[in-house]
């Protein structure tokens, strides 16, 4: 009944706390073995996962970076084609088909 209890209390708590209320049971022992192979596979995996969290933030920040890049350079064209077409007068024709007439005339 008491080796039991102490089983039962050795899988709740941490090993150390099992191994001062019964010092010489052996079936602490055996459940302590497998209680710190769950912790160094809950250690490894959350190191894992962190890991994974800090490779995908970094993605992320590059991706982000490149991004704002290309969008300051067509803004970039952007502004310099209503430069050239605000500057002198003109007309522009826009064709998007083969069509005879333009879908669009400017100027």
């Amino acid at each position: 009944m008491v080796a039991a209890a102490v089983s039962c209390l050795h899988v709740v708590s941490a090993p150390v706390l099992a191994q001062a209320v019964a010092p010489d049971a052996p079936s602490a022992l055996a459940i302590g073995d497998r209680t710190g192979n769950y912790a160094m596979a809950t250690l490894l995996l959350s190191a894992i996962i962190m890991l994974w969290a800090v490779i995908a933030v970094r993605r992320m920040n590059s991706a982000r970076s490149r991004d704002s890049h290309r969008i300051a350079e067509l803004e970039g064209e952007l502004n310099e084609a209503d430069a050239v077409i605000n500057s002198e007068p003109s007309l522009l024709f826009i064709w998007r088909g083969s069509d005879n007439r333009p879908d669009k005339v400017a100027g």
